[in-house]
């Protein structure tokens, strides 16, 4: 009988994984209406947890808060002993503690994550354990604890390398190398991110493959290559995906940084429906930050100032 159900909750899966957020609010919505209907406390508190992240993709953070307290005052009313309740709470806390990360409270984030470590750990679920082992490496990131981070990618890239090929390792492998070109190992961040894409590629699952490209064009401006950079974001802005907008406005800077001004205003239009297209997020306002930035620029070169 929950097969709809569940299959309604992997659609809004794929709305927020593809960045269509406002999709994806309305099918949480919508069941978290249809468990509360059917009393499914535990079930409904995941739900909205969900919902709370999407709402904080675009900007609407009152019924982000409103709904992730909502699911804390259910959750704290359970009683959970079968594994499947213990799974939703772990599921429940891992969105909790991305809550509170952008919420700006990476302390509290990391505490969070680390009671998912816990639950996950209680039910055996090792790809849950992973899972919340990456985001406490971002937590500890963010807090500037950048060997702590790394130590703590260290361990999951070993144990990433026990588990077969999937969507997780290949997000391990792209945190762990990005992290190891933030602390400046760029030879080693190299293979590791090299090793995403080739498991992206295996797979064959194109956002993976774009944002494993637009990685490497970042290490490549890292290690003073641009060259090789554009190349990168080249490739990453030829499909639709979550990092199509970032890798051509990276491209557009390049182009106007080595005076390639013709060719950085063919640019400009596709990068204008971009976002014209994109729903409000911290993401698009980035963009709207970089691209008043290389306009600025291109502005000044045209004048000859």
């Amino acid at each position: 009988t929950d097969s709809p159900k569940i299959a309604r909750l992997q659609t809004a899966q794929q709305f927020y994984q593809s960045g269509q957020f406002l999709a994806a609010i309305h099918t949480w919505k919508a069941a978290a209406e249809e468990y509360r209907a059917q009393g499914e406390r535990l079930h409904q508190s995941l739900v909205l947890s969900y919902l709370a992240l999407a709402y904080q993709q675009v900007g609407q953070f009152q019924p982000a808060t409103e709904a992730m307290n909502e699911a804390m005052a259910f959750i704290a009313q359970q009683t959970v002993s079968q594994p499947t309740a213990k799974l939703i709470v772990a599921q429940f806390l891992n969105n909790q503690g991305e809550f509170q990360l952008v919420q700006g409270q990476p302390e509290t984030a990391l505490e969070t994550w680390k009671k998912a470590e816990k639950a996950y750990r209680e039910i055996s679920d090792r790809t849950g354990e992973i899972g919340t082992q990456l985001n406490q490496a971002r937590a500890l990131q963010v807090l500037g604890f950048y060997l702590s981070a790394k130590t703590t990618l260290e361990g999951v890239q070993a144990s990433l390398n026990d588990q077969p090929d999937s969507q997780l390792k290949i997000s391990g492998l792209l945190n762990l190398g990005n992290l190891l070109r933030i602390v400046g190992d760029f030879a080693t961040a190299q293979k590791v991110l090299e090793q995403s894409l080739a498991i992206a590629q295996k797979l064959q699952s194109t956002p993976d493959i774009q944002i494993a490209t637009f990685n490497l064009g970042n290490l490549a401006e890292a290690r003073q290559q641009p060259e090789v950079a554009l190349e990168f974001y080249q490739q990453a802005a030829a499909a639709n995906s979550s990092v199509r907008l970032p890798a051509q406005i990276r491209q557009l800077d390049l182009l106007v940084e080595s005076d390639r001004i013709v060719q950085a205003q063919a640019l400009l239009p596709d990068i204008q429906i971009q976002l014209a297209k994109s729903p409000p997020s911290q993401a698009t306002i980035y963009a709207e930050i970089a691209l008043a930035e290389s306009l600025a620029k291109i502005g000044t070169w045209a004048t000859g100032a």
